[in-house]
């Protein structure tokens, strides 16, 4: 019978979902690998953005985003001014957690940021909506921006 198991709230779940030190090893690598091969100018570490509100009552999400990205930070061979924490797949009216992928790539382009490296490494199943929101709009938007730019993903 499916009544004796424990229910699992939304925040014990993501705590329990943290990348075990493999996982994030391996993440590191391949970023790494693609930083150098590609020579990119900014990388982005792009998270499912979460309503403000959730954040006020106390969920532990954006605490959880910022030691993930610290931590590849601190294994990462790239400069720390050339790392942003994002987020995305922001939907409604209300506030969502930020600084927001679009609005950061927009400004990355008036900036001049010709190449830039997304990962999402909190998209850890089913990524098509991540593939068509960063691969297709993310990366229009920035390519009109400015017509030399070019936008590399990598889940």
């Amino acid at each position: 019978e499916l009544n004796h198991r424990k229910k699992i709230g939304y925040k014990e779940k993501w705590h329990l979902l943290h990348y075990p030190k493999l996982l994030v090893e391996i993440l590191v690598k391949d970023i790494q690998h693609y930083w150098d091969l590609d020579k990119y100018d900014h990388l982005y570490i792009s998270y499912h953005g979460i309503p403000q509100s959730a954040i006020k009552k106390g969920d532990i999400y954006l605490k959880d985003c910022t030691a993930q990205t610290q931590a590849m930070c601190q294994m990462l061979n790239i400069p720390s001014e050339k790392i942003t924490m994002v987020f995305q797949s922001k939907c409604g009216l209300m506030p969502w957690l930020k600084p927001y992928l679009n609005k950061t790539l927009i400004q990355a382009a008036k900036d001049g940021i010709k190449k830039v490296l997304i990962v999402t490494p909190s998209f850890v199943t089913d990524c098509s909506e991540t593939i068509a929101e960063d691969a297709i709009d993310n990366k229009n938007l920035f390519i009109k921006t400015d017509n030399g730019s070019d936008l590399a993903l990598r889940l």
